[in-house]
C-alpha cells in the first residue's frame, strides 16, 4: 500500500495535496496521466521535475498573483485567529470568490518573495493591493474554470479532446508532411486576440516581450499533435476567441457529449 505522506528534503508531503485536493480538478484535465505521475513521482521523491507540467508555463508566472477573498480572511481571523489562502483561489482564471461572489483581491510583494515567506494573510501584506477590475473575459474565464472545478477528472480530459477536435474542424486544419496548417488569417487573428488578452488580464504590462513572441502559445503550436500539455489559461483562451471568430458556443458542448468521449476513451483518459 502506498503511503499517505512522504518525508523528504522540503519536509512532509501530503500525496494529496498534489494528486487529490479540489482544485487540482481545474489543471489536471489538461494533462496526460502519464505525465502527471512522473512529475508527481519526482516532487514526491525530493527531486526537481526536469520540465514544467505545460508548454510556456515560466512565462506565465506574471498572471498568477498570490490572491484571496477579504471576507473570508475576516471571516477566518473571527473564527480561528488568523487567515490562510485558498487553494481554488489561486486557480489563475478564477477571479471571485465563489463563497462570498466577491472579487479576489491581489497581492504584491517584494522581489523574491514567496508563500513561505507570507504563509498567513497579514495586515503588512494585505495593504500592498492594486484594486483589481474584473472584465468581461474575466467574468467568462472566472465561470469556465469553476464549471471545470465540478467535473471527474475523465470528463474533463474527454472535454479538452474534444474540444481540440472541434477546433480542428471550426479552424479548417489542413494536415501536412510538416504538420498542420492554418490560414495566415486565422493565424494572425489569433495573435492580435492573444495580445489584447494579455492586456486585460494583466493591465500593467509587467509581462516581458518574450512572452507575445513565444512560439509556445501559436496557434499552430498549441494545436500540434506533437505539443505537450497546453497550459489551461491559453486553452480557455483559445476557446474564447473561436468563439469570437466562428459564432461557435463551443463552451456550451458539455455534459452528454464529453461523458459519450469519455467512455468511448476509457483506456486512455481514466
Amino acid at each position: 500500500m502506498e503511503p499517505t505522506s512522504i518525508e523528504n528534503n522540503t519536509g512532509l508531503i501530503n500525496r494529496a495535496v498534489l494528486i487529490d485536493h479540489f482544485s487540482a480538478n481545474y489543471w489536471q484535465g489538461f494533462i496526460k496521466p502519464g505525465e502527471l505521475n512522473l512529475y508527481n513521482a519526482a516532487i514526491i521523491n525530493g527531486h526537481k521535475a526536469s520540465h514544467n507540467l505545460f508548454e510556456g508555463e515560466q512565462l506565465l508566472k506574471v498572471f498568477k498573483p498570490l490572491k484571496f477573498c477579504r471576507m473570508c480572511a475576516e471571516n477566518d481571523r473571527k473564527s480561528i485567529g488568523l487567515a490562510y489562502w485558498y487553494s481554488e483561489h489561486q486557480i489563475p482564471t478564477i477571479y471571485t470568490c465563489s463563497k462570498h461572489s466577491s472579487v479576489l483581491e491581489h497581492v504584491v510583494w517584494d522581489h523574491k518573495k514567496t508563500l513561505i515567506d507570507n504563509p498567513i494573510i497579514s495586515s503588512n501584506n494585505a495593504c500592498k493591493l492594486p484594486r483589481v477590475a474584473i472584465t468581461p473575459l474575466q467574468v467568462w474565464l472566472d465561470k469556465q474554470s469553476k464549471y471545470l472545478l465540478t467535473q471527474p477528472l475523465p470528463h474533463t480530459r474527454a472535454w479538452v479532446a474534444s474540444v481540440r477536435e472541434i477546433l480542428y474542424e471550426l479552424f479548417e486544419a489542413k494536415y501536412t508532411s510538416r504538420g498542420v496548417v492554418f490560414s495566415s488569417k486565422l493565424i494572425n487573428q489569433w495573435g492580435l486576440f492573444l495580445r489584447e488578452s494579455f492586456n486585460k488580464l494583466e493591465p500593467t504590462k509587467r509581462y516581458g516581450a518574450e512572452l507575445e513572441k513565444s512560439t509556445s502559445f501559436k496557434i499552430q503550436r498549441i494545436l500540434s499533435p506533437k505539443v505537450r500539455q497546453t497550459h489551461p489559461m491559453i486553452f480557455l483562451l483559445l476557446i474564447k476567441f473561436a468563439e469570437e471568430y466562428t459564432g461557435e458556443n463551443i463552451a456550451s458542448y458539455r455534459a452528454d457529449h464529453f461523458k459519450k468521449h469519455s467512455l468511448n476513451c476509457n483506456g486512455l483518459l481514466s
